[in-house]
């Protein structure tokens, strides 16, 4: 049941992303996805990171909002399904331990996290940097909780994906992602799973990113 209804959510929303609009925050929104060239330099450079996106979708706004919609979501269960695996690696009897209910309470843990932009305050659906920013917050997060000290497979791709969060935060607000880096180590630290080379591949994967990123810009 519990599946259903966030089922039963997840459509509601997609299908009310046909409505409402904000002429001046979502102008600023749609001007800097649909041509972020317009400006000549900016703080944020969300523009650019949609862009595809919004050429993905056929320059459609909705599809853009319900997609966006979707990658948070996604973004979110899959958070939430590696903490309740986690938990269920230590409790295998408990019901984190089996696929079928992790999976259904991944989905309403995701619910809050996807839905926290949109539903608070005013409702401006449209992707910003606000929403880069959580999304690269998830990315980062979910990278943490796969760090380890050690060299595995898991592993790598945690301190991959720990660069790959810290630099779309950076493309959405470098301020955030300064302390994004700061909450980051002090988890790190006192997890006990820091480790400097290991954090190296997450510093080169991102100073990769941004140099890209520099060069498509």
């Amino acid at each position: 049941m519990a599946g259903v209804a966030v089922i039963m959510l997840l459509a509601w929303l997609l299908h009310a992303m046909h409505y409402g609009v904000d002429l001046t925050d979502e102008g600023f929104y749609f001007n800097s996805i649909s041509n972020p060239w317009i400006y000549p330099y900016s703080a944020t450079q969300f523009g650019f990171m949609y862009y595809p996106l919004y050429e993905l979708v056929g320059e459609n706004i909705v599809r853009l909002r319900q997609a966006s919609l979707l990658i948070t979501f996604g973004l979110a269960w899959a958070v939430s399904w590696t903490l309740l695996q986690r938990a269920g690696e230590d409790n295998p009897a408990s019901v984190t331990g089996n696929t079928l209910p992790r999976a259904a309470l991944a989905a309403i843990l995701a619910v809050p996290a996807t839905t926290t932009l949109i539903l608070t305050d005013l409702w401006m659906p449209t992707p910003s940097y606000n929403t880069l920013n959580f999304q690269g917050f998830l990315i980062a997060t979910l990278g943490v909780m796969l760090a380890r000290p050690l060299l595995n497979k898991a592993s790598l791709a945690g301190w991959v994906l720990i660069g790959v969060g810290g630099w779309v935060s950076f493309m959405a607000k470098p301020s955030s992602a300064a302390m994004l880096g700061v909450l980051v180590l002090g988890y790190l630290f006192a997890a006990r799973h820091f480790n400097l080379r290991m954090l190296a591949v997450s510093v080169v994967t991102a100073l990769a990113l941004l140099v890209a990123s520099a060069l498509v810009i």
